[in-house]
């Protein structure tokens, strides 16, 4: 890549890491974007301490919002979940099986 395009995607990743970082904490593509600008691990950590810090914040207020629901989730999967495994594995092996014979 030409330099000044190097020094343009560089500045463009600085100017918007301060969002993306922490709204996709966690991100395989965002941390190569911003181990490719050469973000240092000073400035990453926080983003990233913000980030989970949200993100379990937001989770925590959505469990707490719709517990009903969740519990009758739960209630339903607890009774369910040895027809849901068999049927997991099941699904698992079919798609292997035809995944397998249309190699060949």
């Amino acid at each position: 890549m030409p330099q000044e395009q190097v020094a343009k995607f560089e500045q463009q990743v600085a100017r918007a890491e301060w969002f993306v970082v922490p709204f996709f904490v966690g991100s395989n593509i965002v941390w190569a974007l911003t181990g490719a600008a050469s973000t240092t691990w000073k400035k990453l950590a926080p983003m990233f301490v913000i980030g989970v810090t949200v993100r379990l914040a937001l989770i925590w207020w959505l469990a707490k919002a719709f517990e009903s629901q969740l519990r009758s989730v739960i209630d339903w999967t607890s009774r369910y979940q040895l027809w849901i495994i068999i049927g997991s594995v099941i699904i698992v092996v079919l798609v292997n099986v035809r995944n397998f014979r249309g190699g060949r």
